[in-house]
């Protein structure tokens, strides 16, 4: 497979897999947006409904409320067949239907269950006395059931099968001192209310009104209304009825009761049909209801919607790969092969269509690596061989094959740090040979050579293998002798002058080795330095030199401390 073609499935399995995460995560995160915008519509849409549409219903409650503590009435529930109190808690009753917007009243009394009921359109008679609620009978069960459960207020939309009304009832409890006395309220007209609702509610919103025992009061859905009655079992549809999976209904049921206790509500998505909906829940504390607005994501934001989004994403990775693999190509491919080529031509190997196909780098660089290596290795032993002879020439004296003047000072100066660290002595013998005065000073010539030659065989011959010899300069030599005792350099001095006595030829000439020696030498003490040590061994060359029998002086002075 060619570089061209691999760079190019790259490009593409990268492109798919870009694109399809893009899609993921973007479709996520746009689900995530699309669902709390939702919800905070329909939490709009919800408050509307409880502080504008349903504020009529909201401010006949609060009549009624005012209506169930009056004096007049309570009074009249303690005494139910009493006509004088009859008679006042009528008038307050007319006075307050009158402030009503449904222009009617109802009022039934628990000591004596009598029914009283008046509105506008019913012709007025000497009582506003109906019928009598009947324990037994299945219409009459509102009453029992709010006396039963001690609620204050309930309001329920049904239909009185005596006044044959079918009315928004507010039923309002009257209690005083803690007895139950009966109840009070009112019932408003549902068309009108129903008309209010429907003009502002979109066809994806779904409102459903549920009271405290989760019966279902209205329904809004697709601009239609519902307000389910009682069926022959005297049973309303509940909220379970309509939300079928237990385990949302469990979740809605916690977010209804932290909404009742003002707590914060949560986001949450129910099944709705064949899609989701977003649930917005809002407690309405006056009338005991809650507000549940389910908003369907499928008809707010449909699903093609979503989909044609992606497809710029899809065109502009898809230009974008081309243009990458054109700029790869022209920025990497070709000079990746022709620096292929050119390894090929280096390495002395022809390319050949294989190579191309696999890896032609590895085989060209290992031939290369090869040849690099074997050269490396002679280079290396080359350069060793020269720095070694390098160094050797820094430090011996090519005549003499002895230290040189600065292979001496380095050895001088170790000794020097030794014998200050340990504390003891060593010694130093200057000699000066005399050969430029023998030779008349060519020091170029081969007998001067010759004659540094013997000289360093002397004191080759003279010292120890720990000892050092060293030419300083043209026919000088300091010897390091590591000896404490000045009979060491004596001996030493003397057996350099038996040397050249014993040996009066120049090595392979005819010429007589005519210098004059002259031996100097002194035991350095630890606490010297190098100038000094130098200076003190010049000085007993000096009266070496300067003696008229014998040319050997050493200088005698004692430390006591241990020698090496």
């Amino acid at each position: 497979m060619t570089q061209r073609l691999k760079l190019l499935l790259l490009i593409v399995m990268s492109s798919a897999t870009f694109v399809a995460a893009a899609y993921t995560v973007s479709k996520q995160v746009i689900d995530e947006i699309v669902t709390d915008l939702l919800w905070k519509y329909a939490q709009v849409s919800a408050r509307y409904d409880a502080e504008t549409l349903l504020r009529p219903i909201i401010k006949e409650v609060e009549l009624v409320k005012h209506l169930s503590t009056h004096p007049n009435i309570t009074s009249w529930g303690f005494h139910s067949d009493d006509d004088v109190y009859r008679s006042v808690a009528e008038d307050t009753l007319e006075q307050f239907r009158w402030q009503l917007k449904s222009k009617n009243f109802f009022i039934a009394l628990d000591q004596n269950l009598a029914y009283h009921f008046n509105d506008v359109k019913t012709v007025r008679s000497e009582t506003f006395f109906r019928h009598y609620l009947d324990p037994s009978a299945v219409y009459d069960t509102w009453y029992f059931e709010q006396k039963e459960s001690l609620t204050d207020l309930s309001v329920n939309i049904a239909t009185d099968a005596h006044l044959s009304l079918t009315r928004v009832w507010i039923n309002q409890s009257i209690i005083k001192n803690g007895q139950f006395l009966g109840i009070v309220g009112t019932g408003i007209e549902v068309s009108s209310l129903f008309q209010q609702l429907t003009n502002h509610h979109s066809s994806a919103l779904r409102t459903i009104f549920v009271d405290a025992r989760r019966r279902i009061q209205l329904s809004f859905d697709g601009g239609e209304v519902g307000y389910p009655l009682r069926d022959s079992s005297n049973v309303k549809p509940r909220l379970s009825d309509v939300i079928s999976n237990a385990q949302e209904y469990q979740a809605l049921e916690t977010l209804m009761k932290r909404q009742r206790m003002g707590q914060e509500s949560e986001i949450l998505m129910v099944q709705q049909g064949m899609g989701r909906a977003v649930v917005a829940i809002h407690y309405i504390e006056e009338l005991g209801w809650y507000e549940l607005t389910f908003v369907s994501i499928d008809e707010m934001v449909p699903s093609w919607l979503s989909s044609y989004l992606y497809f710029p994403l899809v065109l502009l990775t898809g230009l974008f790969a081309l243009l990458a693999y054109v700029y790869l190509v022209k920025h990497w491919i070709a000079p990746t092969e022709y620096r292929e080529q050119r390894l090929a031509f280096l390495a002395r190997v022809q390319p050949s269509q294989q190579d191309y196909q696999s890896n032609p780098f590895d085989k060209y660089l290992d031939k290369l690596e090869k040849e690099l290596r074997q050269n490396r290795n002679g280079v290396d032993s080359m350069v060793a061989s020269r720095t070694k002879a390098l160094d050797k020439l820094t430090v011996f004296d090519v005549v003499t094959q002895l230290y040189n003047k600065r292979g001496l000072e380095r050895e001088l100066r170790l000794e020097l740090s030794r014998a200050n660290r340990e504390h003891y002595q060593f010694g130093l013998i200057w000699i000066d040979a005399g050969i430029s005065k023998a030779i008349k000073g060519d020091s170029t010539s081969e007998a001067y050579s010759l004659s540094l030659q013997m000289v360093a065989d002397a004191l080759q011959q003279a010292i120890r293998e720990y000892d050092i010899a060293a030419r300083w300069a043209d026919d000088e030599f300091l010897l390091l002798i590591r000896s404490g005792q000045c009979e060491t350099l004596q001996q030493v001095a003397t057996r350099i002058q038996e040397y050249v006595d014993e040996h009066p030829m120049i090595p392979e000439t005819d010429i007589r080795y005519a210098g004059d020696l002259a031996i100097g030498g002194t035991l350095i003490n630890p606490d010297m330095s190098l100038q000094q040590a130098l200076a003190l061994t010049d000085s007993s060359l000096y009266i070496a030199k300067s003696q008229q029998e014998g040319a050997i002086y050493i200088h005698t002075h004692t430390l006591e401390k241990k020698s090496a």
